[in-house]
Order: structure tokens, then C-alpha cells, then sequence
């Protein structure tokens, strides 16, 4: 309804107007960093209905890269913040202080200090991820169109800043985001991932597997995380106040629901992957490992053979977690079987 129609014959209405030449202006016009969570969140939920427009809309070639709403500039945006929070040589932990979009006048922070970024620029970079997942989750065509596109670097930038001292409601929501590319719409990109067939989001699913089952990169950060919502909950899972599903967060939920799909799905195909894989001359087969392997390493973070328990804790939280953590045990048993 308030979107053109590409039909030909018919006439696009003054509502289908309005809105369009408003989006244009806003993109046109220069705002504080303040002012951008707001129009951030509203071209969210215009993506809730009509992601496909919203996508078209931001990647417009019209649009030039200082447009504080396209897609060329949520890209660059994510990958200056990735560079800021990770320091000049990923040793030394760095905080933005408030800028356009907060990225620059950075202030290392010395060994054994534990500083973030600034709160707004987090929030905007939050809610540019959450944008961009609302995008790829209603449409699987943007997804791929994302995930695929040469130019865009928005999964790499992710999964980067999610390695990095940063706050953990921005770590939810790139793992939600992450998650979006993986579970896009009704049909997923894992899902419909056959090894041995190449297909038109081959490319993608490859990454996300190789990336997973190995001992470092994606699935060690999807643990980290999973951890981490245990050992926040840990007291509260013991409580008899915490009974309700309405006293765990709603972000902090989706974000442990997410990876616990992503980390099932690539169990359900690990076996055909890894058959494929070995077909392949040159390919770095080492580094390559089954989820009963990684689930019994030695977890670096606590070095304990423990990651098993971790998803033993997270079967008592009152929401859904702990459903689709007895799922992914299930598909270890059986993948363990095979």
C-alpha cells in the first residue's frame, strides 16, 4: 500500500508518494548521531512488511556514500567500528568517543582495563545490525544479495566485532543478526544447503559451515556467547523467583536461541560437509572438525573440558532455549552415531 507498484497501467498513490519522497528526504538531509537510531528504527519497521522495498530502497545506486542511510554506508560504518574496538594489532582494547557515528578520537585502554565503546554509538550500531536482520530474516533474496555481494563486508565486520570488547546486548544482536542470514524467511540457507549440489547460496552456507566447524572463529565466539548467558543466569536459574519467562530478557533470549539453531542445523550436515570438503585439492582439511571433537577440546576460556556442560546449564532456563538446546543434544547423539 505504501510502496510504488511496478504493475504497469497503474498509478502510484499520493500515500505511495508521500512516503517515498519522505525516505528521500531523510536520506538527503544530514542528522546528529543522535537523531539516527530513530530514522534507523523506523526504516525497521517498514522492513518488517516490505523488506524487499526498505533493501531497494538504501542500496539505491542514487544514493551516494554520504548518505547516512544506505547500505554503502551501514557497510562502511561496521567495518570503521570493527577497525576502532579492535585496536591497531587486536591486542589493546579501544573506546570511540562520540563523533559522527563515533569513529574517531580513539582511546586505547591499557592492558588488564575493560572499557567499550560509547553508549550511543553502540545503539546505532545496534540498531543498524538490527536493520539489517529484520532485512535479511523477511527476504531471503536481500539476504543473499548481502551475504553474496563482493562490495559489502557487513558478515566479516560481524563477526569481527563480536571477537571484541564490546557490550553484550551488541553481541545478542549481531549473533540475531547472524542467525538472520542463516534462518532467512520460512526456508534457511542451511537448510537448503546440499554439500554435494551446488546451488545459489552454496557460497554462503559454504562459509557459515567452515567457519563452524573448526576450533577458532565462528563457533568458538557462538560458544563464548552461550557461556556467557549461562553464567549470567546461573544464580537466577537456582532461584525460585525465577520462574517466569517474562524475567529473561527478550534480546538476551532470541540470541541464545539463534546460536543453538545455527549450531544444529550445521550438525544435521556435518558429515555430508565434510565428505564434500575432502573432495576438494588443496583444501586445509586440519583445521576441519566434527562438533563431537570441538564439544570435547579444551575450552580456552576456562580450561576445562566443559562446553558440553554449558548446554546441560542452559536446558534449566524457563523459555524456549531450553528446548532447542535438548534439540541440538539430540542431533550430537545421532550425528555422533552416523
Amino acid at each position: 500500500e505504501f510502496w510504488p507498484t511496478l504493475n504497469e497501467g497503474k498509478q502510484s498513490t499520493h500515500r505511495q508518494h508521500s512516503l517515498h519522497k519522505f525516505i528521500r528526504t531523510i536520506q538527503d538531509s544530514f542528522f546528529p548521531p543522535i537523531l539516527h537510531i530513530p530514522v534507523i528504527k523506523l526504516l525497521k519497521s517498514l522492513a518488517t512488511s516490505s523488506a524487499f522495498n526498505v533493501f531497494n530502497l538504501i542500496k539505491s545506486p542514487t544514493l551516494h556514500l554520504s548518505s547516512q542511510f544506505s547500505m554503502d554506508y551501514f557497510n562502511t560504518t561496521l567495518l570503521q567500528f570493527f577497525n576502532t574496538v579492535r585496536g591497531s594489532d587486536n591486542k589493546e582494547r579501544v573506546n570511540a568517543s562520540a563523533s559522527t557515528f563515533g569513529l574517531s578520537n580513539i582511546h586505547v585502554v591499557l592492558p588488564g582495563q575493560q572499557r567499550f565503546a560509547s553508549g550511543i554509538e553502540s545503539e546505532i550500531i545496534c540498531a543498524i545490525i538490527e536493520l539489517i536482520e529484520v532485512i535479511v530474516t523477511n527476504d531471503k533474496t536481500c539476504c543473499l544479495a548481502i551475504a553474496e555481494n563482493l562490495h559489502y563486508s557487513i558478515i566479516t565486520s560481524l563477526v569481527g566485532i563480536l571477537r571484541c570488547a564490546v557490550p553484550k546486548e551488541l553481541k545478542a544482536a549481531i549473533l540475531n543478526c547472524l542467525s538472520g542470514f542463516a534462518l532467512s524467511s520460512s526456508s534457511t540457507v542451511i537448510e537448503n544447503y546440499e554439500p554435494s549440489v551446488e546451488g545459489p547460496n552454496s557460497k554462503t552456507a559454504f562459509s557459515i559451515f567452515s567457519q563452524t566447524l573448526q576450533e577458532s572463529g565462528l563457533f568458538r565466539q557462538i560458544l563464548y556467547t552461550l557461556e556467557e548467558i549461562a553464567d549470567t543466569f546461573d544464580k537466577q536459574m537456582l532461584s525460585v523467583s525465577f520462574e517466569s519467562e517474562t524475567s529473561f530478557p527478550k534480546l538476551i533470549e532470541n540470541c541464545a536461541l539463534n546460536g543453538l539453531r545455527i549450531l544444529k542445523l550445521i550438525c544435521e550436515k556435518q558429515n555430508d560437509f565434510i565428505d564434500m570438503v575432502h573432495e576438494i585439492p588443496g583444501f586445509p582439511l586440519a583445521i576441519i572438525a566434527k562438533f563431537d571433537v570441538l564439544f570435547n577440546n579444551v575450552n580456552p576460556r576456562t580450561g576445562a573440558i566443559d562446553r558440553l556442560s554449558t548446554l546441560i546449564r542452559l536446558i534449566y532456563l524457563p523459555t524456549r532455549a531450553s528446548i532447542e538446546t535438548l534439540k541440538l543434544l539430540n542431533s550430537l547423539c545421532k550425528s555422533n552415531l552416523e
